[in-house]
């Protein structure tokens, strides 16, 4: 609510209404503000010691309450607007999750002297996880996807340590492949999917493969936990018919060239969202994948007892782990014993190097069209039956450390899948 225009005395009336602002009340937004305005008071940034001194949660400091009451009057009014005193009595707290909604209205008007009283009002939380309550929807009928897909073409590239080429030629030949898998001519194509981190865009790749026209294209946050959604984009184009045929792809050089697993201390130091996320930890060492979530790790074996080798007794149920082998796909084909994992190189207590999941060089490419035109292609289809997307509540990208407790996954009750139907 910002105007790039100011109001003049003649355009105020008492008795105006400034336009309603939700404001949701996130966690980094809580203790961002209360150290940008100096107040280091720990109800405002540790949880724990908040619920010591009786609150339920960290909850927003008074001159963040100060600030955001004058954005708001001055948003109005606009940028020659000067903000002569705020007066404000102290309520209910602002809590991470709640929403504050700020209203006004136009109290006074004495020539260029304008004073507006306000109210702040919190809206009600959504019950968590409504998609696994006793009772809810299946999947299927709430978002009406259930065998709206079908993935008919899968391509890949070998995986290796030193691909020899360029990260848009792994996409294309994975593209290609994927495509003449499904009997298919790239012309035929008309949407693509990927990740907002590959660094392959949609627009040179459907170039480099002769596509031509696109009338979809979309990316995902995020990385490997996130390949759920990039099915559930081309599902949702191909059933909404704004695309036939989709590829999904996803490329690059993780071994020969930037690679993820070194961490994150090469990022510039930029003032965005992003650099603000990081910025929580990486100034205390948690730099990379392995040591975010090494952080869980331990404190599953806080909390439950046991030894690092608890986790390898989870890692190792199941047909493979009766044989006490696994088998690693990709580059290395030898087998792995459980002593061999044991035996391995500490990356981060609790996890040793065989936790670790190779940094390879590679690409990876599927095709998804409806089931109807699946049945005249050259491969029998394989209908996706749900594909689903999540996010918790107070929830971080690997660093969700800030909930009451951190060895679950509780965004995976928001998952319509959680319903019953589960993706495949």
């Amino acid at each position: 609510m910002t105007t790039t225009t100011s109001l003049r005395a003649g355009d105020v009336h008492v008795g105006d209404e400034l336009p309603t602002l939700p404001i949701p009340l996130t966690r980094t937004l809580i203790v961002s503000t209360a150290i940008a305005s100096r107040d280091y008071q720990d109800v405002h940034h540790d949880p724990g010691l908040a619920q010591e001194r009786g609150s339920k949660d960290i909850f927003m400091n008074i001159l963040t309450s100060d600030g955001m009451v004058g954005r708001y009057v001055t948003g109005w009014a606009g940028p020659d607007a000067l903000l002569r005193s705020v007066r404000i009595r102290l309520g209910a707290p602002n809590y991470p999750g709640d929403t504050m909604v700020m209203t006004g209205t136009v109290t006074k008007q004495d020539g260029t002297l304008v004073e507006v009283a306000g109210a702040r009002r919190e809206q009600p939380r959504r019950p968590p996880g409504r998609h696994g309550q006793p009772g809810a929807r299946p999947v299927s009928e709430q978002n009406q996807l259930r065998d709206a897909g079908a993935i008919v073409g899968i391509g890949a590239t070998e995986f290796s340590k030193d691909s020899g080429r360029s990260e848009m030629r792994l996409v294309v030949e994975a593209c290609e492949a994927a495509i003449a898998d499904a009997g298919l001519h790239p012309s035929q194509v008309d949407g693509m999917v990927t990740f907002t981190a590959d660094t392959n865009p949609e627009i040179e790749v459907a170039r480099n493969l002769g596509i031509g026209e696109l009338s979809f294209f979309s990316r995902i946050h995020h990385g490997g936990g996130a390949a759920c959604g990039t099915i559930q984009q081309a599902v949702l184009a191909v059933n909404a018919g704004v695309a036939d045929y989709v590829v999904a792809y996803r490329g690059f050089n993780e071994r020969s060239g930037n690679r993820f697993g070194a961490g994150v201390q090469g990022r510039p130091p930029m003032a965005t969202a992003e650099s603000a996320h990081f910025a929580w930890y990486a100034p205390f060492g948690l730099l990379t994948p392995a040591q975010w979530v090494a952080m869980f790790a331990q404190r599953y074996l806080h909390e439950y007892g046991g030894h690092q080798r608890r986790l390898r007794s989870h890692r190792g149920r199941g047909p493979q782990a009766r044989r006490e082998t696994i088998r690693r796909r990709g580059s290395t084909k030898q087998p792995i014993t459980l002593e061999d994992h044991q035996n391995s190189r500490w990356i981060v207590e609790p996890l040793h190097l065989l936790d670790c999941c190779q940094e390879s060089d590679g690409a990876q490419a599927i095709v998804v069209t409806t089931p109807e035109r699946a049945k005249d292609l050259a491969q029998p289809p394989v209908v996706v039956k749900a594909a689903a997307q999540g996010a918790g509540e107070n929830q971080d990208m690997m660093t969700s450390y800030y909930r009451e407790s951190i060895t679950g996954l509780p965004e995976m009750a928001s998952s319509p899948a959680s319903s019953g139907t589960r993706p495949g």
